[in-house]
């Protein structure tokens, strides 16, 4: 077995960094010249070294370098609108919604979807002007392959591009949505582009849903695969074609442990995506529950826990009778309150500190 010195003195003598155009080399060197596949593999202290390293946002929690992320929604639901104020909040390097940093770089976007005079309305709507990096391939009429793949990459990294965003997924395809193993070889195409070190924005649509029933996941059109094969999705969600609110739910997302929901505000002939608020974490619902319980004991200073149980019982506080004495016993800990003996054996007071 080749210990890992071993290894990296047979990686090292090749001219090119262990990735993509590497394996490409080899693969077409095999296939027309020697006709043996050479592999590089790295060890599991490779992996740990790998560990450390961060994950380079675009528009962050949101869209990453070396990602594929897919945002769908229904027609009218701003899909588009919130794409396009991405890359021109990407292109000025400023937040996202006024709450998410940007990493600020070139944009490079690939239209096939509106026509010039469309995306230019859109763009300076949202605050674009002729000098800010981005930069677009118009209703070329091409259709996703390897060929129009090798292409995009070397015109992004040309433009110096992070970003490079489709509108929208079905114009490029010519695969059946439905087929997986299709779909697996059509997002194998744009997995090539993240591999290049970009990150990857595609619009899509979703199907008509059922009436009263709805799956933020499974409502995005096509093959389940496309689910499966991106780094993230996210579901644009408005109430009616007359709402200015939108909630952008996050279905998928490799990248964050719990991302939450996020609702916005787009008036009419708005420039900005108004952060209305976003879903509470796991973390933050408990503090505020712990809050509220600490308030209980404030309120009602030297109450039995079977007094505070019917407290809470009697208020909006969502905790059942067996949670508040767990929830007792950690505000104890944290010393934000005290028990004193009661004057009945085996009784306790609580205070708050």
């Amino acid at each position: 077995m080749n210990t890992r010195k071993e290894i990296n003195q047979i990686n090292n003598k090749i001219d090119l960094p262990l990735g993509p155009e590497l394996y490409k080399r080899e693969w077409e060197e095999a296939k027309n010249k020697t006709g043996v596949l050479r592999l590089y593999p790295e060890s599991g202290l490779d992996l740990q070294d790998a560990g450390s390293l961060e994950i380079n946002w675009i528009v962050e929690n949101l869209v990453a370098e070396e990602a594929l992320t897919i945002i769908s929604g229904l027609p009218g639901s701003f899909k588009t609108w919130l794409c396009q104020y991405m890359a021109v909040k990407t292109a000025k390097g400023e937040p996202v919604f006024g709450q998410l940093k940007t990493c600020q770089s070139s944009v490079l976007v690939v239209n096939e979807e509106s026509t010039k005079s469309m995306l230019h309305r859109n763009f300076k709507q949202l605050g674009w002007t002729p000098d800010l990096p981005i930069f677009s391939l118009n209703l070329v009429g091409y259709k996703m392959s390897q060929l129009y793949v090798e292409a995009i990459i070397k015109t992004a990294k040309d433009l110096d591009a992070k970003l490079v965003v489709f509108d929208s997924f079905v114009r490029f395809n010519t695969k059946d949505e439905n087929d997986s193993r299709e779909m697996a070889e059509v997002m194998d195409l744009y997995r090539q582009i993240t591999k290049a070190g970009l990150g990857v924005l595609i619009i899509h649509h979703n199907r008509k849903g059922i009436v009263g029933y709805s799956n933020a996941a499974l409502d995005m059109r096509g093959s389940t695969e496309l689910l499966a094969a991106v780094d993230c999705h996210y579901a644009v969600q408005r109430k009616n074609m007359l709402s200015e609110y939108v909630k952008l739910v996050p279905t998928k997302n490799r990248l964050v442990g719990k991302p939450r929901t996020i609702e916005l505000r787009f008036p009419d002939g708005a420039s900005e995506f108004e952060f209305v608020g976003a879903d509470k974490t796991e973390a933050e619902k408990r503090t505020e529950l712990l809050e509220r319980i600490h308030g209980v004991v404030a309120d009602n200073p030297g109450s039995s826990q079977t007094e505070l149980i019917d407290l809470v019982k009697d208020s909006d506080i969502k905790a059942g009778e067996k949670a508040v004495p767990v929830l007792l016993r950690e505000l104890e800990s944290a010393n934000r309150i005290e028990l004193r003996r009661g004057l009945e054996r085996n009784a306790y007071q609580y205070f708050a500190v």
